[in-house]
């Protein structure tokens, strides 16, 4: 019995040692106030709440009660900064600003896209519209963000607003090259019971990689030198705490790509092994895989285009996918050099010297993307770019399959020539560039965009195509692959009887 009795104590004093040292982790930061912002939702813009130092591989917690104003952005901001005065001070003082309605800015290391939310699944899941549900669980939500120095020189930054028992959760991830301070910040809103902890970071255990895009099949300049293609992958990472939380690939260093399509990815010095397919397809590169050049940093040889015929070429991008214009572009000139117009891919383009996007020389802009995901799925999309020349006219029509595998389209049709002078109807000359990319063709860059003839009448119908008045042709896919005449997939096809070529859209 006595033995049993010490037993006892004994594990009573090891839990209570256990707990004294998890209370010893976590210290309370004493706060001036804990209320923030006027109770009636009256105060202005940068309303701020104390500053709060997270030193280096330290985690701040603040946990609070919001109550909302009539917009989304009526909520709780987090001002991130490099001084403890940032917000009274100028934008040099700031890393970034965090809203919690999927918004954001920053210093030139801030990244956009970093930014992550689960509120459209969690409205979609309700049957709400997105905004609608967002303000509904917002307004009266206990929120808990978590702000987190990792000694790697980067900040996380991790929102829970909880209501009803239905959570919205925010991530954001950025570089940082100093102090940090956090600050909260309302705006036509206002937070109540606030308050502040630190303690040590949970550091990374593990990382594992996954692909997420249905493309699986990957243009490659060498299969030893290639980088993974980020858009491709995810990266995640479990903590010692056990929590796990996705990894914006833009923070993972990738090594390349060998020759059975293996790749290892780091973060926070932890690794994992990845797999992605590489194309056997011999390319061509235009551009660099170790630096991203600039606009027009390179560009294919001009191709004449005659009136009548139109030239097309495919290829697939890697791009910094930063800005929507890291993209392809078409650079439509004269003999001579002198450019009729450039055409990007972001449904933008300019004509010579007239340098707008409303002129009525472009004829019709058309495009179906979700401009909300258009450059978060634009490294890795396959282009087919095709320029036609009617004579008076020009047409520019890009079809793409993106990186997460959706096909979209962009097209400017009926473009006038303008800037440069066009006296001869065949005198259009056709390159490809981009800007803060580069681009991979399944064909030598030179001869990649190939002319060809508007000559046979073909139709198509349940996937299978056929010419009027001709018994023998042939059917080749953009890569120049031959395929059979019938059960075609979607797709450009190239059809050829004799000299004559034709281009057929399975839609």
């Amino acid at each position: 019995m006595k033995n049993a009795l010490l037993s006892f104590k004994a594990m009573a004093l090891a839990a209570i040692l256990s707990l004294a040292a998890v209370s010893a982790q976590a210290e309370s930061v004493t706060l001036s106030s804990t209320t923030v912002g006027l109770t009636n939702n009256t105060s202005e813009w940068w309303t701020m709440s104390d500053a709060v130092e997270v030193a280096s591989g330290k985690v701040l917690t603040f946990e609070f009660d919001n109550y909302s104003g009539s917009d989304n952005w009526n909520n709780w901001n987090l001002c991130v900064a490099n001084k403890a005065s940032a917000v009274e001070n100028t934008d040099a003082d700031r890393y970034f600003v965090l809203r919690s309605d999927w918004y954001g800015w920053g210093n030139s290391d801030y990244i956009a896209s970093n930014i992550t939310t689960d509120y459209a699944e969690k409205a979609v899941a309700a049957g709400q519209e997105i905004w609608a549900y967002f303000k509904s669980i917002m307004n009266g939500a206990h929120v808990k963000i978590q702000v987190s120095h990792l000694s790697s020189g980067k900040v996380k930054v991790s929102a829970t607003a909880t209501k009803g028992g239905v959570s919205l959760n925010e991530t954001y991830y950025q570089a940082v090259t100093g102090d940090v301070y956090a600050i909260l910040v309302v705006d036509g809103s206002h937070i109540e019971n606030l308050t502040a902890t630190r303690e040590n970071v949970s550091s990374v255990s593990s990382i594992a990689v996954t692909t997420n895009s249905s493309i699986t099949h990957y243009f490659a300049p060498s299969a030893t030198t290639t980088p993974v293609i980020k858009a491709a992958v995810s990266v995640k990472a479990t903590m010692q705490d056990g929590s796990v939380s996705d990894i914006p690939t833009s923070f993972v260093t990738f090594s390349d790509v060998d020759k059975a399509g293996n790749f290892t990815a780091t973060y926070e010095g932890k690794t994992a092994t990845g797999n992605v397919t590489v194309s056997s397809v011999t390319t061509t590169l235009l551009g660099s895989t170790k630096e991203w050049l600039g606009y027009l940093g390179a560009k294919t040889d001009p191709v004449q285009v005659k009136s009548g015929d139109f030239a097309t070429c495919t290829f697939q991008i890697r791009s910094k996918a930063e800005e929507n214009w890291h993209c392809p572009l078409v650079l439509l000139t004269n003999g001579a050099g002198n450019e009729y117009g450039i055409f990007r891919a972001d449904n933008f383009a300019w004509l010579g010297s007239d340098n707008t996007s409303n002129s009525d020389k472009f004829g019709t802009l058309d495009s179906n993307w979700d401009w909300n995901s258009f450059k978060n799925n634009l490294d890795g999309s396959v282009y087919t770019i095709t320029v036609t020349n009617n004579g008076e006219t020009f047409d520019v029509v890009m079809d793409v399959f993106d990186g997460a595998g959706v096909s979209h389209y962009q097209k400017f049709i009926g473009v006038k020539a303008t800037n440069a002078t066009q006296t001869d109807a065949d005198d259009l000359y056709v390159s490809i560039s981009f800007e803060n990319a580069y681009l991979l063709f399944s064909k030598n860059v030179t001869s990649a965009l190939r002319p060809v003839y508007n000559t046979l009448d073909v139709s198509v119908a349940g996937g299978s195509i056929s010419v009027s008045g001709v018994d023998s042709f042939e059917v080749f896919d953009l890569s120049g692959r031959k395929v059979g005449k019938s059960g075609l997939k979607k797709g450009l096809y190239i059809v050829r009887a004799g000299n004559a070529t034709e281009r057929i859209v399975i839609k």
